[in-house]
């Protein structure tokens, strides 16, 4: 019975592979006995031209404008992101090196760029009070106010406030 089903499907794909064979004379698109020579696929000049101008899907046109857009969006705004990052490492390498007021200048140039950037709004307000500006460092921790803080920069956030309420009290104790 095996043998019999395997020599009926060798039989349809022999079938089938004479009458590719016999078809190489004659068009696929449309029939006619009239094919170009030296093309693999036996097409007439008219299903040939007719195949060449097919029109692109509309989904494909769709995805090509979207790709296109984000490619421009993104060049436009890689400058002031570029820009942010150097600022950002300039910050850093002032931070180990103990030049707080000079990296303080570069995170606030670097909030100017990235305002939402929680990190440099950290680093801004403790490099600004390790430099002595009170008021910027108050008001990096205002901006943190409502935001989502990992555990290290909660606990750096929390140790500036106390420090800075310290020196609210040291000054308000001096002035009676």
């Amino acid at each position: 019975m095996d043998n019999d089903i395997q020599s009926i499907e060798t039989d349809e794909q022999n079938r089938q592979e004479l009458e590719e064979e016999e078809d190489n004379t004659h068009c696929k698109g449309c029939g006619t006995d009239v094919i170009e020579p030296g093309y693999e696929i036996p097409l007439c000049a008219s299903c040939r031209t007719e195949l060449a101008h097919y029109p692109v899907p509309p989904l494909i046109v769709l995805m090509g404008i979207v790709a296109t857009l984000l490619v421009l969006m993104g060049c436009f705004k890689f400058p002031k992101v570029l820009n942010a990052a150097v600022y950002e490492e300039r910050g850093a390498f002032l931070e180990r090196h103990q030049r707080y007021g000079d990296a303080a200048r570069q995170y606030r140039e670097v909030l100017r760029l990235c305002p939402d950037c929680t990190d440099d709004i950290i680093h801004y307000g403790v490099d600004a009070y390790k430099f002595g500006d009170y008021n910027a460092s108050l008001d990096a921790l205002d901006k943190l106010n409502g935001r989502d803080v990992d555990d290290d920069e909660k606990k750096e956030a929390d140790k500036l406030e106390s420090d800075l309420q310290d020196k609210i009290n040291a000054v308000k104790g001096e002035s009676k």
